[in-house]
């Protein structure tokens, strides 16, 4: 027990005779490489945790576009209906597009407006936009439109 405890002392011990050296002003160069290298280990220590750190958050925030995705691949929406919401998403420029899914209210308040801006061919009937909606909700439109 006690040749352990030494051991544990031992660092600590030398630790502070470098700390007496500095004090006193007896220093050896060793001591002072000793004393920088630990500075610099320190240093690096904490820039690959703050990098790290910035990399987890990033894909926190960079994923908005992944998560809508997914959620429609997992709604189990037909290619067209996905295709569509995901035009809406693009041409309207949110930049959390996975609101579209939260209700019926935001979800008439970003569609409307797109499928109004197509042009003829390109514009969706609206009994697809219906169908989406109540597939989406399952509430008739009446009760979606005054949901607004």
């Amino acid at each position: 027990m006690t040749p352990l405890l030494l051991q544990v002392l031992g660092p600590h011990d030398r630790l502070h005779g470098i700390h007496n050296r500095f004090v006193s002003g007896g220093s050896t160069p060793g001591d002072v490489g000793l004393v920088l290298l630990l500075g610099a280990a320190f240093v690096a220590f904490l820039y690959v945790l703050f990098r790290m750190q910035r990399r987890w958050r990033r894909k926190e925030i960079d994923n908005s576009g992944k998560l809508f995705r997914t959620l429609l691949l997992d709604l189990g929406l037909s290619p067209a209906d996905r295709s569509l919401l995901m035009a809406v998403a693009r041409d309207r420029r949110l930049t959390e597009p996975a609101i579209l899914l939260l209700g019926p209210s935001p979800f008439w308040r970003h569609v409307r407006p797109w499928s109004d801006a197509q042009p003829g061919r390109r514009r969706p009937g609206p009994e697809v936009v219906e169908r989406l909606a109540t597939r989406l909700f399952g509430r008739p439109s009446e009760m979606q439109n005054s949901g607004e």
